[in-house]
């Protein structure tokens, strides 16, 4: 008690709200840039994984997933299923509409859309990259990296 006391004196009980209050806003700080950098890597990895799905001939030619786990389709359906439980615990609830929509058909609209709502859950704003631009630009691309392998061969 008399530690309190002496505490309350030295300080006051504004600067000891003040320090509780500090430390409180710190600690959520740090949560949440450790639970920003979580989504980050899941995106990163689910965005790779749904590339692969796209292109699932080039992405495994390419290697582009390095998964030696995920030998054939299923494998890695089941992998994008898993995905989308883990994402239950973390993902906003247009992510978790937008992979589903994506696993239950994989193709460049399903893909853009997923991708645009996994930036707008990282950065909490709408996407500067629409729908049209990563449906006709980026997707074209992953088919193209498959021919572009075939070419060097010849």
């Amino acid at each position: 008690m008399q530690t309190v006391i002496l505490l309350l004196t030295a300080f006051g009980a504004g600067g000891l709200i003040t320090a509780w209050a500090q430390s409180l806003l710190d600690s959520r700080k740090r949560i949440g840039e450790k639970e920003h950098d979580f989504k980050l890597l899941r995106y990163k990895c689910i965005t790779l994984l749904m590339q692969a799905r796209i292109n699932w001939e080039g992405a495994r030619e390419a290697n582009r997933i390095n998964r030696p786990d995920i030998k054939n389709l299923q494998d890695l359906n089941n992998e994008l299923k898993a995905e989308l439980s883990n994402a239950l615990l973390f993902s906003e609830e247009g992510v978790i509409v937008s992979l589903g929509d994506f696993i239950k058909s994989p193709n460049g609209e399903t893909f853009a859309k997923a991708v645009i709502s996994m930036r707008k859950d990282l950065w909490g704003k709408s996407s500067k990259i629409g729908e049209e631009v990563l449906r006709t630009q980026f997707v074209p691309l992953i088919g193209k990296q498959q021919e572009l392998k075939e070419s060097l061969k010849a």
